[in-house]
């Protein structure tokens, strides 16, 4: 069977190891010393303070430990783990940021491997390293149970360096002005010489003890056959065992207040690594020389601080379940209660404090009991074998879960509240792992008579939230106090709607802690304490994890300033108190905020509103007294009865006894009897179960290889769509480099090709212009040309019709003179060789002038177009001119307004001096320059009103003006021109033609 339930047990756990080793190339600085602080996991580690020279030696290692899942995510997440380094002085607590440097968690292994690291961000001009590795652990296999692991300095102390060893105080300590050189004092060391300076004093107290003690004592043995009577208490602790005084009678137990002290020289660190060894302490009680019970006190959380120094006294105070030595019922003459308050136990405390070298520690030795000293052969080697939920784990210590040990001081810091956060988690998991220790409350270690009774009552009552969400939220209020020793964590279940802007009630915010102690240490400690309240939102998965919406701080202190109210029978006082706090958001707020004096308002997302109630019932032990006299009564009355008894007979001889007797072994043969039963029925259902256990694990192991075979072939076809993923995908980033090259080259030649089409134009452009002047000039010539052709043409025609009329003459006279027909053949042929020319070059004139006329045409057309551009430059420019105006009229009823304004208040100034003056006070000097500002700005203002309201008229007028002139025509048409050229957009301003029409426009305007 217990194979088969080996598969139900939990994934290992590793440890996270970082060792630091040594260091090198460090400057010497004898007033420091060297810490190094590693956070990872949320958790902050720190090894113990090492001097600083140019060669440190660490040799410490800081370890965190992980189960296999979470590891696996600190390796996907890439997660590094950062040491810093700090050089700390001697005197001061101040520690000051020499460089850091960084370990990869994805290179651990099991394989120690070491190497240097430089430091980074260092201040020291030489580059210092340190010698360090990380590598994983092991936390698996038989661990003995009562072993603390230790993290940090601990783990770098062997078993030998924790020994206690004792020495003479003459031997290694030098005598103060004030100490008596004839004491012997018994010093402990603890820890290597070397640093064993600083010296201690160690102060153990035995207090009260419950009187039910008698159902600790087994009834199967006769206590009167040991050897020695009487009952005590003994505990273990440096090496010595120190005994209470013996006490006769376990039902009236009075232990008067006994104190045993011990010097010891050695540092924080050495102690604290100590007494997370020895943890628990036993403390046991006797009856002779056996051991009757005993009470584990856990002292791994005694010097939780990570300081180096005692600013205060630490003190570890509480009352501890007695447990019996052996647990069986039938051996012990009364069950344990199930009670907590009728639970045996006894109050033990532990003060440790530092002694100051230069002032002597005033200490009344003359009340000091002597230890008693048990030999091993009377007092068993018992550590607690039997103790549940002892640590394994190097970075955290146990919730202290109803258990009322105080570790207080008065410089005692504050843990961190995602620290508090995660133990508040683990508690609510139910990791109470611990002793089973007795809860009652004790706040302190004040004198009996100014102890008094107290309840702390708080009631969170409402909850408003500011902030939008798209989903219903469902939330509770959580919190924990440390202070009034409830390791439990108060909620308001069930969670509650939670809508924007509207106040919802809490359910269940009503809780009420009863403790006892001193009305000034009370007011300290809650002073310095405030109240975390955390707000979560409830998840809807049945597995999933509620998130943190918000925190609220109240400060419980504040009550005490709330007048005091009497009951009616005028034995206790009442002090109430109502409060709102400020939800602040998670996303956006750290604990240092939390802690300071106030919280930005961007980061409230809510209200808390809550009350608060202290009641003051009296002293603590006026009715313990009054109830143990009348105990002592009872219990005096009682025995002087049996004394009467036992004289008259013997209580053996009686009937009774011997069928008292009788009885006694009929229960035990019954007892035996049933017990015979019982182990048959189990060993009958454990067979059944192993059987049945067997067959379904066997299905198990079928269904299991089936689920393996077809996660193996979905593995490899997943790797095969992920191989083929990954080419394509570096086809795709192939060919996504192509495309962006292609379109780089495609944009610059277009780039090159528009830049080129441009010049190209422009300078086409040009020529044509050119051209077009040509043309025009060429026009112009065959205009001039075609007149005077056309006024030849005209002479010719009139010539050749008068040699026509000649002709005719001359042939109506042919007979009259024969002679002369020759000569008028001779002059026609000549006048007909004259006409055919004129002819000729008539037609060429008539082609001419037609290509004159299509060029004239080309001419005019453009001259439209450039004419309908010219028009819509006009259009644009009354558009910019009616914004312009507009514009002009806003800023014109502004300053009409600033003037309203100006003139109101300097009518307001001026009431105000008619009634000064009225009044018979004189006008103050700021007054006067005041109204004298208030003048000069209105009669600015005005002048410039003006100025604008005639600027329009002068304007126009002159506009009107030069629009009467003769150059206005020849002035439009120049700027007509030069607008239309720069409209078309092949013109710039910087071109010869431009800048010709541009003087053109200045001269005439310069004339004008």
């Amino acid at each position: 069977v217990a194979s088969t339930f080996g598969t139900m047990l939990p994934q290992p756990r590793w440890l996270v190891v970082a060792a630091l080793i040594s260091g090198r190339n460090f400057p010497e600085r004898p007033d420091y010393h060297l810490v190094c602080e590693a956070r990872f996991n949320n958790e902050v580690l720190s090894t113990d303070p090492m001097p600083h020279t140019v060669q440190p030696l660490f040799e410490q290692e800081l370890a965190w430990e992980l189960d296999r899942s979470r590891l696996k995510q600190h390796r996907l997440h890439r997660t590094v783990l950062k040491i810093q380094l700090y050089a700390v002085h001697t005197s001061t607590p101040v520690k000051e940021a020499v460089g850091m440097f960084m370990l990869d968690l994805r290179s651990c292994s099991f394989n120690r491997e070491y190497k240097w690291f430089r430091l980074l961000h260092c201040k020291y001009k030489g580059p210092p390293e340190v010698f360090c590795g990380i590598y994983l652990d092991t936390n698996e296999g038989d661990v003995d149970r009562n072993q603390v692991v230790k993290s940090g300095f601990g783990a770098s102390l062997s078993a030998a360096d924790l020994t206690p060893r004792v020495l003479s105080v003459r031997e290694d300590f030098e005598q103060t002005a004030n100490s008596d050189p004839t004491s012997q004092r018994v010093w402990h060391v603890i820890g290597p010489k070397a640093l064993s300076k600083k010296p201690f004093l160690l102060t153990l107290k035995f207090g009260e003890v419950s009187n039910n003690l008698a159902s600790l004592i087994p009834i199967t043995k006769d206590l009167s056959t040991e050897s020695h009577s009487g009952f005590f208490f003994s505990c273990d602790i440096l090496g010595t065992s120190v005994a209470t005084s013996c006490f006769d009678s376990p039902v009236q137990t009075n232990l008067s207040s006994e104190e045993h002290q011990f010097f010891i020289r050695s540092t924080v660190g050495v102690l604290r690594a100590y007494f997370q060894q020895i943890s628990p302490i036993p403390v046991k009680l006797y009856y002779g020389t056996r051991c009757l019970a005993r009470a584990l006190v856990v002292s791994d959380r005694f010097l939780a601080s990570a300081d180096s120094t005692l600013q205060s006294a630490v003190i570890l105070d509480g009352h501890f379940q007695l447990l019996p030595n052996e647990p069986s019922g039938k051996n012990v003459s009364s069950m344990i209660p199930t009670d907590e308050d009728d639970k045996p136990c006894i109050s033990f405390s532990l003060q440790l404090r530092e002694l100051q070298d230069r002032t002597p520690t005033q200490i009344q030795t003359s009340c000091q009991p002597q230890p008693v000293c048990i030999s091993d052969s009377v007092k068993p080697d018992e550590r607690a074998d039997h103790v549940p939920g002892i640590l394994r784990q190097r970075n955290w210590s146990p919730p202290q879960s109803k258990s009322d040990e105080v570790i207080h001081g008065i410089a005692t810091h504050v843990s961190p509240l995602e620290a508090q956060h995660k133990e508040l988690t683990k508690s609510d998991r139910g990791d109470n792992s611990g002793v089973n220790q007795c809860e009652v409350g004790r706040v302190s270690l004040s004198p009996r008579e100014s102890i008094r009774r107290f309840c702390y009552t708080i009631e969170l009552r409402s909850l408003k939230y500011f902030q939008s969400s798209d989903a219903e939220l469902k939330v509770y209020a959580r919190y924990v106090y440390p202070p009034f020793e409830s390791g439990a964590p108060v909620m308001t279940m069930p969670p509650v709607a939670l809508p924007r802007n509207e106040e919802v009630t809490l359910p269940n915010g009503f809780c009420a802690f009863e403790f006892a102690s001193s009305l000034p240490e009370l007011r300290e400690r809650i002073t310095a304490t405030p109240l975390v309240v955390e707000v979560f939102v409830r998840s809807e998965e049945p597995q999933g994890s509620d998130s943190l919406l918000g925190r609220s701080m109240i400060q419980l202190g504040a009550i005490f300033n709330c007048p005091i109210h009497k009951a009616s029978n005028s034995k206790s006082t009442t002090q109430r108190y109502a409060g709102v706090a400020e939800l602040v958001s998670i996303r956006s707020v750290s604990e240092n905020d939390l802690s300071g004096s106030g919280v930005q308002s961007d980061r409230i997302v809510g209200q808390l509103v809550y009350s608060l109630l202290l009641e003051d019932h009296g002293p603590h032990l006026m009715m313990k007294d009054t109830e143990t006299e009348h105990k002592q009564v009872v219990i005096s009355e009682s025995e002087m009865g049996e004394n009467k008894l036992h004289k008259l007979e013997d209580v053996r001889s009686t009937a009774e006894y011997r069928t008292a007797f009788e009885l006694e072994l009929w229960r035990a043969n019954e007892e035996a009897k049933f017990t015979a039963r019982l182990k048959q029925r189990e060993q009958l259902l454990m067979a059944t179960l192993a059987e049945e256990w067997h067959k379904r694990d066997n299905e198990r192991e079928a269904i299991c290889r089936k689920k393996l075979s077809e996660y193996q072939t979905l593995e490899d076809k997943l790797r095969s769509t992920l191989a083929e993923l990954a080419t394509r995908e570096c086809q795709l980033a192939a060919g996504e480099t192509e495309l962006a090259r292609i379109r780089q080259e495609t944009s610059q030649q277009a780039e090159l090709k528009r830049k080129e089409t441009v010049q190209q134009a422009r300078a086409e452009i040009r020529e044509l212009e050119i051209q077009l002047k040509m043309e025009k000039t060429e026009s112009q010539r065959w205009r001039e040309q075609a007149e005077e052709l056309r006024a030849r043409c005209t002479d010719l025609e009139n010539e050749l019709n008068s040699v026509r009329n000649r002709l005719v003459q001359a042939q109506s006279h042919k007979s009259d003179e024969s002679i002369d027909r020759n000569r008028s053949e001779q002059q026609q042929a000549s006048y007909q060789l004259e006409l055919a020319k004129l002819a000729t070059e008539l037609a060429k004139s008539r082609e001419t002038i037609v290509d004159a006329r299509r060029q004239l045409e080309d001419a005019q057309r453009g001259r439209d177009r450039y004419k309908h551009l010219w028009t819509r430059a006009l259009h644009e420019v009354a558009r910019v001119k009616q914004e312009a105006d507009f514009n002009a009229r806003q800023s014109l009823a502004r300053r009409e307004a600033e003037l309203e304004q100006l003139r109101m208040r300097y009518l307001n100034m001026e009431e105000k001096e008619i009634m000064a003056k009225a009044a018979g006070m004189p006008e103050s000097q700021p007054a006067a320059s005041q109204t004298h500002e208030c003048v000069q700005l209105y009669g600015s203002t005005r002048d410039r009103t003006d100025s604008r309201q005639n600027a329009p008229g002068s304007s126009g007028i002159e506009q009107k003006q030069t629009a009467a002139g003769t150059a206005d025509s020849e002035l439009e048409r120049l700027m007509e021109e030069r607008d239309s050229l720069l409209g078309t957009g092949v013109y710039e301003p910087d071109d010869p033609i431009i800048i010709n029409l541009e003087k053109r426009i200045q001269d005439l305007l310069s004339q004008q």
